[in-house]
């Protein structure tokens, strides 16, 4: 792109109101500078906005205009950023398909939303073809690398653009990104992201993190969470850049810190579990990294006192959720201080933010007293726009303001949040949410089960694993090996449940519900998980 049409186009932008005006601006603060790299390549912001014009333009060309869903099947890596970057400048709703679930879930998704384009790499062929052949599926398929008769080349349509030419810009209330979380029936929901509220998710980020223009990320989690985009972003918008690796790898990870003097790495507890088992961890130069940052679901004491030990004080805590990505945060300096007698800070999620605003509160919306359980509220501009065709769960999840999280919190006398438990019937395993409901229908559809209850049980590697309580038809027998095969073709792989158990009969609390509340409590050990 012209030098002189970058500084037209900043000269546009004046504030940086919108994702787009980000990258507009930095190619021209940091035109020479690296933004995004890996082990195959690598874009300064001056390259990395050319390409993502270049996008912007050719799928303009094709007919797709502001606020058309434009849908990635792809791994981790530069290819998904660049269309990402494309949608945040023209306006165009980013839909980052999750990869790790089934194809009929994926397919229930693309119809919910109903993309105009459909992008995919080869690793996803058989799928991308499948969603092509949806009745309303969408009507542009392209594909990142090689021949396919259903698709056209991402890179001609990169080819044949003028960077010069003109498409469409975003505005602050367009929807930037539609991320899909599972719902209270099941079903999934596309939380919408307008472009203002995640102009200040990465700001809040960016304050938070304490990042600079020198801070390089190492981004591993999937890109189809909007955690690995916030991130990323927010190491963008300062100047900085994002090593971002395929996927995670722990012995690579310490390989690429060292390599590449990584500053900051977010992760979930699992991972940074496995981070602390590598025997090399001791040995490694990782005096470059500066601040872990650990989200996504609730950290086991012993991993984050394991961490401490290794790693001493770098990490820092956020939590938020996808609706609302500002929260709470545990500093660096809360962990430095957690051992001193009396101290169970580590236990909680931290204190608000100086962007955000959290409160405790009963059924009725009514503000807890100090100490007293309720559920978690949370507030910032970083809040979502709603759930896409579902205004009943927007209604239901969004009151003046406050993001009703689900969540049940206590917040103490030094103003820490503890989270005790959750509202909606939700199983995070390993950073992951899963809803109860979609694997109890997933083994309902086993030809021997008549009943199932899926609960959360403790796991001291994944934060909760996936307990099933079934019931076999009269004159039926299904082995818990059999249940958990069935359901591997059904729903994604970390959803299927750890630990199968065969009864007689489900308890049923005095209104005729399975109580689910005592079965958490008879399966809560390992040795009550095992199958019957």
């Amino acid at each position: 792109m012209k030098v002189e049409a970058m500084e037209r186009a900043l000269d546009e932008a004046e504030v940086a109101r919108t994702l787009g005006d980000v990258l507009v601006a930095n190619a021209t603060r940091f035109p020479d500078k690296v933004v995004l790299f890996n082990d195959q390549g690598s874009y300064t912001h001056k390259a990395y906005f050319e390409r993502v014009k270049r996008i912007a333009v050719g799928l303009y060309g094709r007919g797709v205009d502001r606020q058309d869903r434009v849908a990635f099947l792809m791994g981790n890596g530069l290819d998904i950023l660049c269309l990402f970057g494309a949608a945040e400048l023209a306006g165009y709703i980013a839909v980052p398909l999750n990869w790790r679930l089934a194809t009929d879930e994926i397919e229930r998704t693309v119809d919910d939303c109903k993309p105009k384009v459909l992008i995919f790499d080869p690793r996803y062929a058989d799928i991308a073809r499948r969603l092509a052949e949806l009745p309303d599926g969408p009507t542009i398929v392209l594909a990142t690398s090689g021949q396919h008769d259903f698709a056209q080349s991402l890179e001609a349509l990169i080819e044949d653009s003028d960077p010069d030419a003109f498409s469409p810009r975003a505005t602050p209330d367009d929807i930037a990104y539609l991320i899909y979380t599972s719902g209270s029936s099941g079903r999934p929901k596309g939380v919408m992201l307008d472009q203002k509220g995640q102009l200040a998710a990465i700001r809040i980020c960016a304050l938070e993190m304490r990042l600079t223009s020198l801070d390089r990320a190492y981004i591993s989690m999937p890109l189809f969470h909007v955690g690995a985009k916030f991130y990323q972003s927010a190491a963008t918008m300062v100047g900085g850049c994002a090593y971002v690796a395929e996927r995670y790898v722990p012995a690579a990870a310490l390989d690429s810190i060292e390599r590449h003097r990584l500053t900051v790495m977010p992760l979930v507890p699992t991972m940074l579990e496995s981070l602390l088992e590598q025997p090399t961890l001791p040995t490694r130069d990782l005096s470059s990294m500066r601040t872990i940052v650990y989200t996504g679901a609730a950290m086991p004491r012993p991993v984050i006192e394991r961490g401490l030990e290794l790693l001493g004080p770098r990490f820092l805590q956020m939590y938020g959720q996808t609706e609302n990505l500002g929260g709470t945060y545990l500093y660096p300096q809360d962990h430095a201080i957690s051992n001193e007698p009396g101290r169970k800070v580590l236990a909680s999620v931290g204190r608000p933010g100086l962007l955000s605003s959290v409160k405790i509160v009963d059924e009725r919306g009514r503000t807890c007293p100090q100490g007293q359980p309720g559920e978690v509220l949370l507030k910032s501009d970083a809040i979502m726009r709603g759930y896409w065709n579902n205004s009943v769960a927007t209604l239901a999840t969004v009151k003046d303001g406050w993001v009703w999280t689900g969540d049940i919190g206590v917040i103490d006398e030094q103003g820490l949040l503890f989270i005790v438990g959750r509202r909606k019937d939700m199983i995070i395993t390993g950073g992951e949410n899963v809803f109860a409901g979609e694997v109890e229908a997933a083994i309902l559809r086993h030809p021997a089960i008549l009943q199932a209850a899926v609960v959360g049980v403790p796991d001291a590697r994944w934060g909760e694993a996936i307990q099933a309580i079934v019931v076999c038809k009269p004159g039926q027998l299904a082995e818990a090996d059999d249940i958990i095969k069935h359901c591997a073709g059904l729903i994604a792989s970390y959803k299927k449940p750890k630990h199968v158990a065969v009864v007689a009969e489900l308890p049923r609390n005095p209104v005729g519900k399975i109580d689910k509340r005592l079965l958490r409590e008879q399966y809560a050990t390992a040795d009550a998980a095992l199958p019957a």
